[in-house]
């Protein structure tokens, strides 16, 4: 329970709650109303969202944070509780049908979230490494 609470407590310091709440809320209401995609169900909705959160955390970081490991963290958790949230909507939607398999949802949205997740915190860390050069 402590571990939680540390968790918890570290992830409010750095602005990352409000950022993967953000990316999930997102995530899920695009998930649901969004009915394009281009490869797999739901990767512009990873996409949207994460890149709505990396703009949250790129106006709401501290000066003293380190910009790069703030969105390699936002992108990589982010990534993984959207996923999560993805497996459990398709869970509901597909409750009734007997021959989905649950396992290879799992695999694939967890893959697509990090994936999505880790090219947009490379992308973000590269254009801010772009915007502040001069500054540092």
């Amino acid at each position: 329970m402590k571990s939680i609470e540390y968790l918890y407590h570290k992830l409010q310091d750095k602005n990352l709650l409000t950022a993967i709440l953000l990316i999930d809320v997102i995530f899920t209401l695009f998930f649901f109303l969004n009915p394009f995609m281009i490869y797999l169900t739901g990767d512009l909705d990873f996409l949207l969202s994460i890149l709505t959160g990396m703009i949250y955390i790129t106006k709401n970081r501290k000066e003293t944070q380190n910009g790069y490991l703030l969105f390699f963290e936002t992108g990589i958790l982010g990534g993984f509780v959207t996923a999560i949230s993805a497996i459990v909507i398709t869970m509901i939607k597909h409750i009734y049908e007997l021959n989905t398999n649950f396992g290879e949802i799992y695999v694939i949205f967890i893959l697509l979230g990090q994936f999505i997740g880790l090219f947009l915190a490379i992308f973000s860390s590269i254009l801010h490494y772009f915007n502040f050069r001069d500054i540092d």
